[in-house]
């Protein structure tokens, strides 16, 4: 985790959007195996912020399958399934096909 806290202010100070997008995202994928569900989401919804403002639609399905999953694992199917039918919506308006097949 301090590496991404080290890549998180590296990012920040070079204002690199998608990069910080990025690095939220990775740090909720490892708190979310960590154990850590609450701060895991935080840092998805951080991800998703960014992702939304640069209007990265592959980056949006991502992290709201993220969000899914974690949901998922927390026996909330109604927020689960929420994130991932906005995983689909934005897999599809990316041209991703498989993501939405999948979903």
């Amino acid at each position: 985790l301090r590496y991404y806290g080290t890549a998180l202010k590296l990012s920040e100070s070079l204002s690199d959007t998608l990069i910080t997008a990025d690095v939220y995202n990775n740090f909720g994928v490892t708190l979310r195996r960590m154990g850590n569900p609450e701060e895991a989401a935080n840092y998805f919804i951080e991800a998703l912020k960014l992702r939304e403002l640069i209007r990265d639609f592959k980056g949006v399905a991502i992290v709201n399958g993220n969000l899914g999953n974690l949901y998922k694992d927390q026996q909330n199917p109604d927020k689960a399934l929420f994130y991932y039918r906005n995983s689909m919506l934005a897999a599809d308006k990316a041209g991703m096909k498989d993501m939405v097949a999948i979903n």
